[in-house]
């Protein structure tokens, strides 16, 4: 990735930091319900940003966790914030009726985009308990 793009997206998580301290934005105003699993432009920025809270990333997660399952397995994985087994439980324990109940999750992209975040997290996993 090129200096400046990691740059630009390094100043867009600080401001993002003190806007989620502040109680705003909601996750759903950067990835709307009818179409959370296409791609925003918002996405490295918010991994950025849970690399911010490198000892607990759950306040990133906590605000994701439901508006975009695959950004938050990618911040589990991805950020080098410290990740507790109990926070990938919990995420994985809310994604995994939208995985398995079709009748009411029936839109295939977004079945999918829970699958790679399900694997975001078992990489997490991994690293914390490996072997």
């Amino acid at each position: 990735m090129w200096p400046a793009k990691l740059l630009q997206e390094y100043f867009t998580a600080l401001g993002m930091k003190a806007k989620l301290e502040a109680g705003e934005p909601k996750a759903a105003d950067l990835w709307p319900a009818e179409n959370w699993w296409e791609r925003s432009g918002w996405e490295e920025a918010v991994v950025r940003l849970a690399g911010l809270y490198p000892e607990d990333c759950t306040p990133v997660v906590d605000w994701l966790i439901e508006a975009q399952p695959e950004v938050t397995g990618q911040c589990l994985a991805r950020s080098g914030a410290v990740v507790s087994a109990a926070i990938v439980k919990r995420a994985r324990g809310a994604w995994t009726p939208r995985v398995t109940g079709i009748a009411a999750y029936s839109n295939p992209a977004a079945r999918a985009a829970i699958g790679r975040a399900e694997t975001c997290t078992l990489s997490s996993v991994m690293f914390l308990f490996p072997g």
